[in-house]
């Protein structure tokens, strides 16, 4: 037996209405709610990811698509034997058993560990006469595809009909399944139907009903003349019955106890008459409806009853769901707020997931994120309308991607499946993939969150903040985070993750992605705020004095001070940056929460205890930094510059001083919108971009135990997303940004326990064809900048490239030295939480999954790989309902 990835796309079809004339040319013809469908070959290669192998065939699907008919694809996989899958689909076996029954099913058990069940349940079906089975796993809103084929169509439907008996499934395993819920749908394949002389199908229907929507009045009774006349000695006024209804279809003609043969030559192509190709189908009909329905077995005299366990989630999902009532009811309330309808209709149309009847991967994601925004639009609404108006395009942005997150999702829902579609979905991602996603930035989330003080030790009595991402696929060219009403409640916080819909496809990528994402919010404890503060300011001041000395030397060719009293400079103006930003810009940032956009009380208070960290952030320099430079400015420079004015004459020191109040000057303000030149403004963006992308790199590394190649293979995948091509890396800060990460990763003397690189490694990454330039580069800059401590005095290169700032070894190790600090309080941080079993078990999944991510599972297949997905979304959802929502205000 040869084992092999397998992944088939099953796709359904459903005719447009009025249809087409063409035929189309559909494999099956199936009944019921669809027309038809298609078993594609086997997309999955040993040589790709199944999940990139997918998004390239949706791509193709979607440009072949004609605009007749609505579509929606199931992708069937498994890691199993590939001789006997083939078989299964062989034209051999179409004449050997010729009806053929798709069945997707949802079970309530150890879902997570069906992938070891699958086999065995396939056997359990495939135990009754005149059928074969296969079974396939899926990463839509459900647990399993069937795909029965049956001698007769009593045999296959008898078979799904046995699967609910019994009331619960007991496989060999000692497993049980509870079947909840499933939906079957019957179809043949439509070169048997065309062929009928040929397979002498035997038997006959006992009930089929053909609901009929008519294009004219009168079109039914044309359509019965037509089908009496045709098959005088089989249908008569007893067995075939024209009914009127009411409803979106005219009328009914039912069927009783016709042959199979007849019941089938009525959907051949052009000649049958329920064909749409048909010229009486084209004159009289709009469209139809088929069922095909006989008598029940009886059931079991005694049936073994499921006692189902308690539905905790269902408990929380009610008090969540009333929760969001009452802030509803309190938006609704509220004159300032003009998008309540709109939440009124999410809130409605995502609560009816949360029956239990449903595996639930919708509501499940949505959840706390919608509560959240609930939250926080009532907060901002009691505020004022000044706080309503600032914040209201961050809340209708997110209102609208929960909009087409919740139109998207239904294609996987049974209720989909009872109603017509247009077909204009933005995305179509699988929504355990969506759960998948949302499961995985929440315990990263929770491991990074865990506080920690500035020794290292857990902090008990932390302030805790509760961070509510979501992720959504959107039409987007990048990942783009954004927070809503992020000054209206710092304890509960809420972002949303807008990631393109090809990113979802590529599960390494994807994982990485959101680690980095996550870790530029969550953190605090490992951050390090206050020595990122201190080493961007000794930045800062470096950068200012060394551009002084360069700018003096292009006017005056001379140097006016040395490399010794420059580091005694940056040490004066280094303190002196920090006095001023504390003493003045603080009270700066308050004054301006009291202008007249911030006049609510409730917004200064927030504002008040805001300012107590604030000055920490990156966002407080970035913002007031310019000021603090231009205070000094005009205080005059002086008492920074002293130690090079003493040595000084009187003359020489007035014009030095004229001379640096020029430099000085433009410096802080020579900057225009898109510029690269060098000034303090385009070099406080280059810094805090690196500072920032640097700790997101690091984290993503630690947490996934990233190797050199990972890390390098997908930086140059974002750079090729923003347009730079490895050749020209050497001319953007993100490779100096690789080059940080890379220093700070090299394993030292005493690291022989907590994850390292190894120049080797590092060196290694470079024999991989897509990242050899790449680290070839970055080893260049090392020795040059790092090593050799190569700068550029003598001429303008320096001014006109802001990048330049990091062709500078005390600025590469001021960066290095911070990561290094943060570095190890994440380890001290693991070390002191190493108790929490919970944590470390949700770190060694994360990391097992990031391993299995591009391949089959070690070996274990791809059923491993979608298992252990499962099994992660399963211990999601137990970590979600572990929270009491009674205890939330």
């Amino acid at each position: 037996m040869s084992k092999q990835r397998i992944c088939r796309p099953v796709i359904l079809y459903n005719r447009v209405l009025p249809p087409a004339k063409t035929v189309e040319k559909w494999q099956y013809c199936a009944w019921g709610i669809w027309d038809g469908i298609d078993v594609e070959r086997n997309i999955a290669s040993n040589e790709k990811p199944v999940l990139g192998e997918i998004w390239g065939y949706q791509k193709e699907f979607c440009r072949q698509l004609k605009g007749q008919y609505t579509a929606h694809i199931i992708y069937a996989m498994k890691y199993d034997d590939i001789a006997y899958d083939e078989d299964f689909w062989s034209e051999k076996q179409d004449k050997a058993y010729p009806f053929t029954f798709f069945v997707k099913m949802q079970l309530k058990g150890n879902v997570e560990r069906l992938w070891k069940d699958r086999t065995d349940l396939q056997k359990r079906i495939g135990l009754q006469d005149g059928i074969i089975v296969n079974t396939y796993l899926v990463y839509d809103n459900f647990d399993l595809l069937i795909a029965i084929k049956a001698r007769s169509y009593e045999a296959g439907a008898d078979a799904i009909y046995g699967l609910y008996q019994e009331g619960s499934l007991v496989l060999e395993s000692g497993r049980r399944y509870v079947v909840k819920n499933s939906f079957s749908v019957f179809a043949m394949k439509q070169d048997i139907i065309n062929k009928l002389e040929e397979y002498h199908i035997a038997g006959a229907v006992e009930e089929a009903d053909i609901r009929i929507i008519e294009r004219q009045g009168g079109g039914s009774a044309a359509i019965e003349k037509e089908l009496k006349s045709c098959h005088k000695s089989i249908l008569n006024n007893d067995n075939c019955i024209r009914k009127q209804i009411l409803g979106e279809e005219d009328e009914i003609i039912s069927f009783r106890q016709i042959p199979w043969s007849v019941f089938l030559s009525f959907y051949k192509d052009e000649e049958g008459i329920i064909n749409n190709t048909n010229e009486y189908y084209q004159k009289y009909l709009l469209g139809t409806i088929t069922t095909i329905a006989r008598k029940a077995p009886a059931w079991p005299a005694e049936i073994t009853e499921y006692k189902a366990e308690s539905e905790p989630e269902e408990k929380v999902y009610s008090q969540y769901i009333e929760k969001m009532l009452e802030r509803l009811k309190g938006i609704r309330e509220n004159q300032n707020i003009d998008w309540g309808k709109e939440l009124d209709v999410i809130v409605n149309a995502l609560s009816k997931f949360r029956q239990p009847v449903f595996s639930d991967y919708v509501f499940l994601t949505i959840m706390r994120p919608l509560d959240c925004l609930l939250d926080l639009s009532l907060k901002t609404a009691q505020m004022g309308k000044s706080v309503v108006i600032e914040n209201r395009q961050y809340i209708f942005d997110f209102i609208k991607n929960l909009n087409m997150y919740a139109q998207n999702v239904i294609g996987s829902d049974r209720g989909f499946i009872q109603t017509m579609d247009g077909d204009g979905k933005a995305y179509a991602i699988p929504v355990k993939l969506n759960a998948f996603c949302n499961a995985y930035i929440f315990q990263i989330c929770k491991l990074l969150n865990r506080p920690i003080n500035e020794e290292g030790k857990k902090e008990e009595n932390a302030r805790f903040i509760e961070y509510n991402f979501w992720a959504v696929p959107g039409i987007t060219d990048r990942v783009r985070v954004k927070e809503v009403c992020w000054r209206i409640c710092k304890e509960r916080r809420l972002i949303r993750v807008e990631i393109p819909e090809h990113e979802y496809y590529d599960l390494q990528r994807m994982m990485i992605i959101l680690s980095h994402e996550v870790a530029h919010y969550v953190g605090r404890g490992i951050r390090e705020r206050k020595w990122r503060y201190k080493s961007f300011l000794r930045a800062i001041a470096h950068v200012y004095i060394y551009y002084v000395r360069q700018q003096y030397y292009v006017h005056m060719n001379e140097y006016p001070y040395n490399s010794d009293i420059s580091a005694r400079l940056e040490e004066r103006m280094a303190s002196l940056l920090e006095i001023v930003l504390e003493r003045e810009e603080n009270e700066k940032y308050l004054e301006e929460k009291n202008d007249l956009q911030y006049k609510e009380e409730a917004v200064v208070e927030i504002a008040r205890k805001e300012n107590e960290e604030y000055k920490y952030y990156i966002s407080f320099i970035h913002k007031y930094i310019t000021g603090a430079m231009a205070s000094i400015a005009e205080l005059g420079m002086e008492n920074i510059f002293a130690p090079v004015l003493y040595r000084m004459q009187d003359e020489e020191k007035k014009e030095f001083l004229i001379n640096l109040d020029e430099i000085t000057y433009g410096f802080i303000y020579k900057y225009e919108e898109g510029s690269t030149l060098l000034s303090l403004s385009t070099m406080v963006e280059r810094l805090t971009m690196v500072y920032e992308e640097c700790f997101a790199d690091l984290m993503s590394i630690l947490l996934l135990q990233m190797t050199p190649y990972d890390y390098f293979k997908g930086l140059l995948k974002e750079g090729l997303e923003q347009g730079i091509l490895p050749e020209d890396a050497a001319s953007y800060d993100y490779t100096f940004r690789a080059l940080m990460v890379t220093v700070c990763m090299l394993r030292k003397e005493k690291e022989i326990n907590i994850l390292a690189w190894s120049a080797d490694e590092v060196a290694g990454a470079a024999e991989y064809e897509e990242c050899g330039d790449f680290v070839a580069e970055i080893a260049l800059l090392y020795q040059k900048y790092y090593v050799k401590e190569e700068r550029i005095y003598h001429t303008k290169e320096y001014d006109r490239n802001c990048v330049n700032v990091f062709k500078d070894k005390q600025i590469i190790e001021n960066i290095v030295d911070y990561l290094r600090r943060c570095r190890k309080k994440y380890f001290m941080m693991e070390e002191e939480y190493q108790d929490d079993k919970r944590g470390t078990e949700m770190t060694r999944m994360i990391r097992s999954l990031y391993r299995h991510s591009q391949d089959d599972g070690d070996g274990k297949g791809l059923e491993f790989q979608m298992m252990e997905q499962q099994e992660f979304i399963e211990e999601y959802k137990k970590d979600l309902f572990r929270s009491d929502i009674r205890k939330r205000k």
